[in-house]
C-alpha cells in the first residue's frame, strides 16, 4: 500500500511547513501573501518530491490541486493545460486590470480562493479568461484570427458549465459571489438578457445572505455592476427601474464615521451616483410623490457633503497619487456635474457646464496615463471605469473642441469595461454629433487646463464652477430643437453594430421630448 502524504495545502507540503489546513486557504498561506495551491483530495498518495516534480511541469499559476487530482497516473491532457492557462490568464490579467481604477479585494481575492473549492466559480473564472484573451486579440487588430473562434468556444463551454455546477450550491453567499463573474461573462459577451437575470439573482442572495461576515465585499461589488448597468440600459433588457432594489446595507456602509481607504471612498461614491440616478429617472417618469423625490435629492446631496468632508481628512496629507485618487475625482466631478445641471430645463443648460466637463476629461486623461505606467497593461476591466463619465460627455457637451476630444479618446484607447466598448460609445457620440449639424475637428486640439486642486470641503460651501480653458465665444451653439435629448441602444456584440434611436428635444423653453430617429453604426 503506498503511504499517504500528508493532509496539508499543496504549496505549505512544498516548502516543509506546517499547514492549518483551513479551507478553502490555509491561512498560513494568506498572511504571508503567497497564492495557497489548495488541497488534494483525502486519499491522495502524492508525495512532497512527486508535488514538486508536477508544480515544475506544469509552469503555469493556479490552484495546482485541481490538476494533480489524477497524477501520477497520467500527463496533464491538453484540456487540463487549457484551463490553467485560462485561469493564470484570468488571476494575472483580468482581476488585477479590473482592480487598476479602484482597489477591488473581491476579484483579486475572494473569487479567486472560492475557485479552488467551488468547481462552478473555478469554469467562471475560466470563461472570464477565455473572454480577456478574446479581447486581447480584437484589441491588437488580430479579430480575424482562428484563435478568436477557440477562446470564443472555450467561454461558452466554461460559462455552461459554471451554470451546470451552479445546481448544486446552496451557500448563498457564495452563489453570490458566482452570479457576479456571471453577471461578468454575460455582459462581455453581450447577452444582455442573461445578465439581468444573474443580477437580479444577486439582489435576491444578498438578501438571503444578510448578515453573513463575508458577505459585505460581494455587496458592494453588486453595486458596481449593477451602476453599469444602469449606466448602460440596452433597450432589449431595459433596466428595471421600477424593481431596483434600494441596497441600503451599502448605504449604511457608505455612512461609516470615516473614510479608511480608495476602496471605501469609491464604492460610496458610486452608491451615491446610482442613488441619483434612480431618484433622477422617478422624478422623470413621476412614479412617486413629488415630495418624496425632492427629500431623495435633499438625502442624496446631504451624502455627498458627508462624504466630501470625510474625503478631506481622509487625505489631510494630500492624495496619495495612485490611480484611485483620480478615479473618485472622476466620479466625483460626474455626480457634482450631474447635481449642477438640474432635472428639467432644456438641453441648452448643459451648456453652463464646460468647467465639468473639461475637469471630466481631464481626470480621464490622467487616469488613462497613470495606469499605463503600471501592470498589467490591459485595456479590459469588468467593472465601470472612464468609458461612462466620457460618453456623458460625449453625449451633453456641445462644445466641438471637447466634443471632438472626447470621441478621438474613445475611439483610440480600445477598451472595454463591462458591458461598455470604448469605440461602440464613439461611434454613437459621434453620430450624435452628426444629427445635431457638428463636425469632428481634426488636427491637433488644444490642450486642456491642469486639474484644479479644489479641497473637498469647498464643494459644499460655495457654488463652484470648475475653470475651463475654453469658451463659447466665437462658437456656434447648437439649436435646441436639433439636440438629441437621449438615446435607446440596441447592441449586437457579434456583428459590432448598434442600432440607436435619438429622442430629440421638441425645442420649447420646458425641455419636452420631441420626435425620433432611428440609425446604425458600426464599430
Amino acid at each position: 500500500m503506498p503511504r499517504k502524504s500528508g493532509t496539508g495545502c499543496v504549496t505549505c507540503r512544498i516548502r516543509r511547513v506546517k499547514c492549518d489546513e483551513a479551507k478553502p486557504c490555509c491561512q498560513r498561506c494568506i498572511t504571508s501573501k503567497r497564492q495557497c495551491d489548495g488541497y488534494l483530495p483525502g486519499d491522495s498518495t502524492v508525495t512532497r518530491r512527486q508535488l514538486v516534480e508536477a508544480v515544475r511541469e506544469l509552469g503555469v499559476i493556479g490552484p495546482v490541486s485541481k490538476a494533480l487530482t489524477q497524477y501520477p497516473g497520467q500527463r496533464l491532457s491538453p484540456s487540463q493545460v487549457d484551463s490553467l492557462s485560462l485561469f493564470d490568464v484570468f488571476r494575472k490579467l483580468t482581476a488585477p486590470s479590473t482592480a487598476s481604477f479602484l482597489p477591488s479585494n473581491f476579484w483579486t481575492g475572494e473569487l479567486l480562493q472560492l475557485a479552488h473549492s467551488e468547481p462552478a466559480v473555478w469554469h467562471a473564472t475560466l470563461a472570464l479568461g477565455a473572454l480577456h484573451q478574446k479581447h486581447e486579440l480584437a484589441s491588437q487588430g488580430a479579430g480575424m484570427d482562428h484563435r478568436v473562434d477557440v477562446f470564443q468556444r472555450l467561454a461558452n463551454q466554461n460559462y455552461a458549465q459554471a451554470v451546470t455546477h451552479a445546481q448544486a450550491l446552496r451557500d448563498p453567499h457564495r452563489l453570490l459571489s458566482l452570479s457576479l463573474a456571471l453577471v461578468s461573462i454575460t455582459n462581455m459577451m453581450g447577452r444582455w438578457s442573461e445578465s439581468q437575470v444573474h443580477i437580479t439573482a444577486g439582489h435576491r442572495l444578498m438578501l438571503q445572505a444578510k448578515g453573513h461576515p463575508a458577505v459585505k465585499l460581494a455587496a458592494e461589488m453588486l453595486m458596481r455592476l449593477d451602476l453599469q448597468a444602469l449606466t448602460f440600459s440596452e433597450s432589449s433588457a431595459p433596466y428595471p427601474y421600477e424593481e431596483a432594489p434600494d441596497m441600503t446595507d451599502i448605504t449604511k456602509c457608505m455612512r461609516a464615521a470615516a473614510i479608511e481607504n480608495y476602496e471605501q471612498a469609491g464604492t460610496a461614491l458610486f452608491s451615491l451616483v446610482r442613488r441619483f440616478l434612480l431618484a433622477d429617472e422617478a422624478v422623470g417618469m413621476c412614479t412617486v410623490e413629488q415630495v418624496n423625490e425632492k427629500l431623495a435629492m435633499r438625502d442624496i446631496l446631504q451624502d455627498l457633503v458627508d462624504w466630501e468632508f470625510k474625503m478631506a481628512i481622509f487625505e489631510k496629507d494630500g492624495p496619495t497619487g495612485e490611480p484611485a485618487a483620480m478615479s473618485v475625482r472622476l466620479y466625483h466631478a460626474l455626480l457634482r456635474g450631474m447635481l449642477a445641471a438640474r432635472r428639467f430645463g432644456p438641453d441648452m443648460r448643459y451648456d453652463d457646464l464646460l468647467g465639468y466637463f473639461e475637469r471630466i476629461v481631464a481626470c480621464a486623461e490622467s487616469l488613462l496615463l497613470a495606469i499605463a505606467a503600471r501592470e498589467p497593461r490591459s485595456p479590459l476591466s469588468l467593472e465601470p471605469g472612464i468609458i461612462i463619465p466620457l460618453f456623458v460627455v460625449g453625449s451633453r457637451c456641445r462644445h466641438p473642441v471637447l466634443r471632438s476630444r472626447v470621441i478621438r479618446l474613445l475611439r483610440n484607447i480600445n477598451r472595454q469595461e463591462g458591458m461598455w466598448f470604448s469605440d461602440g460609445a464613439a461611434e454613437v457620440c459621434a453620430k450624435t454629433m452628426t444629427i445635431e449639424g457638428q463636425t469632428i475637428l481634426m488636427g491637433d486640439l488644444p490642450p486642456l487646463a491642469p486639474i484644479e486642486d479644489i479641497p473637498w470641503e469647498a464643494w459644499s460651501m460655495s457654488r463652484v464652477q470648475p475653470q475651463t480653458s475654453l469658451s463659447w465665444e466665437g462658437i456656434e451653439r447648437v439649436p435646441e430643437i436639433m439636440r438629441v435629448r437621449e438615446t435607446l441602444v440596441l447592441v449586437t456584440t457579434e456583428q459590432r453594430r448598434i442600432d440607436v434611436t435619438f429622442i430629440m428635444s421638441s425645442g420649447d423653453d420646458i425641455g419636452s421630448y420631441g420626435g425620433t430617429r432611428s440609425e446604425s453604426v458600426t464599430y
